[in-house]
């Protein structure tokens, strides 16, 4: 008389978005998918539940890292340093550091083909108190060239083509090209347990936005502030400089505040081109070039050409409305 083999998953408590599989008669616990979160360019960035925001500010602030609620998931943090670019472009990432839990891992602009690695549980706050000095960190002579093998094969950091990909046994994945890209990849245990730049990864994108103590805020400089962490660049800033009355000035009609007006000529656009960040990164550039007519038509072009993607017609006039001409 043969009997029911009893299966292993059935009073196995997986995590939520995790499924139960057999494995050598055992019930394991496995993600049942991915999530990503990535920043791009000067830098635009796309939470794990998919919001999009542009933050250009210079100082040292969390990306993301776990939240400490489900304490039985591996830990860890990635915090970046921004610096302005040359010219009128915004800023960019100058250098990311990546937390684990035996290792901090630094990967820096215009760096390719290296990472550096230095061993042993550093304090976020004494990581980033040396953030923009990265010669500190590199006195141990732990610059190397790729690939680089840790923790016998834990954590793996590999080169293909202009991409650099590192990986852990946690399933945490970052890929990176040492300039314009950025993205990092989580296995769906973490759903629910992250916090910072990169949202909360909770399939719910009205709660990407909010600070450390877990309050909602929808300016978004005003919110990655809060995400800052201490660096020693005394220089750094969320937001250029710009007085109030500089501010209301470059908000109006005669500059950005066209972008939003329901008569002017971006109205018919504004039905199909969500206008998302693009009214504050006008004012952005409007204050860190000073006004200048050339930066403000680029950012009203950069709307053009996203309405003129979405098969959407801007009206012919818009340039000698906007005194943009040439």
């Amino acid at each position: 008389m043969s009997y029911p083999v009893p299966d292993p998953c059935f009073k196995k408590t997986c995590r939520e978005r995790e499924i139960c599989v057999e494995k050598d008669n055992k019930g394991v616990c496995t993600p049942e998918s991915k999530a990503s979160c990535q920043a791009v360019g000067d830098p635009h960035y796309e939470t794990f539940d998919g919001s999009l925001f542009s933050f250009q500010g210079t100082c040292s602030y969390v990306m993301v890292k776990t939240s400490g609620k489900d304490k039985t998931l591996t830990p860890f943090s990635i915090i970046n340093k921004n610096q302005l670019a040359s010219g009128a472009r915004g800023s960019y990432m100058k250098s990311v550091i990546i937390k684990l839990p035996a290792h901090e891992i630094v990967i820096t602009h215009g760096e390719r083909n290296r990472v550096t690695a230095i061993k042993g549980l550093w304090s976020v706050w004494n990581l980033t108190n040396h953030i923009s000095s990265f010669s500190a960190l590199q006195i141990d002579n732990k610059t190397s060239p790729l690939p680089v093998n840790l923790d016998s094969g834990n954590i793996t950091i590999t080169k293909s083509g202009f991409t650099g990909t590192l990986k852990t046994d946690f399933g945490l994945e970052v890929t990176f090209d040492w300039g314009e890209f950025f993205k990092v990849t989580v296995p769906s245990s973490y759903y629910k347990n992250l916090v910072g730049m990169c949202g909360t990864y909770s399939n719910n994108r009205s709660d990407d936005f909010v600070t450390p103590a877990g309050v909602p805020v929808s300016d978004i400089v005003e919110w990655a502030a809060s995400w800052s962490v201490p660096d020693n660049d005394r220089t750094c800033w969320h937001f250029p400089a710009c007085t109030e009355q500089e501010k209301q000035r470059y908000r109006g009609p005669e500059y950005c505040g066209v972008l939003v007006d329901k008569t002017g000529p971006f109205a018919n656009c504004n039905e199909t081109v969500m206008l998302a960040q693009f009214p504050t990164d006008c004012v952005f550039y409007a204050c860190l070039t000073h006004g200048s007519r050339e930066t403000y038509c680029k950012a009203l072009n950069s709307y053009v050409n996203s309405c003129m993607l979405a098969k959407t017609e801007v009206s012919a006039q818009w340039k000698q409305i906007t005194k943009c001409r040439k």
